[in-house]
């Protein structure tokens, strides 16, 4: 199976490892970014603002699977978009991300509205 992201993967995972990551100014462009309302597998914690983009760094290292998706606002720009298991007992965590010029722009960390499995 190829990765068909693989570029946009590499770029993602070297801006965050460099800490060059940022959510826009709501009048610019619509977010979801709600970290503190999510619950971290690995501790059982809320993730902090910080540990959210570690946990996308992490699965993006790993592998996850990304999918393109095309922005209302600003129109025609292109994201990312990742689901990700987060714990049998939680929905899976809905996670947006847009490239910047050179930054990582977080437009959505909250759990999917899909039914939890």
């Amino acid at each position: 199976m190829t990765d068909r992201y693989r570029d946009v993967r590499h770029q993602l995972i070297r801006l965050l490892q460099q800490g060059r990551f940022t959510l826009p100014k709501f009048r610019e462009m619509p977010y979801d970014w709600r970290p503190e309302q999510v619950i971290n597998p690995a501790d059982g914690q809320p993730f902090t603002r910080r540990g959210a983009w570690h946990f996308i760094q992490e699965r993006l290292e790993a592998g996850c699977t990304i999918e393109g998706v095309i922005l209302d606002i600003p129109p025609g720009k292109a994201a990312y978009a990742i689901v990700l298991d987060v714990g049998k007992d939680n929905p899976d965590l809905y996670v947006k991300v847009q490239l910047g010029s050179g930054f990582v722009i977080g437009r959505s960390f909250h759990y999917s509205t899909r039914p939890v499995r």
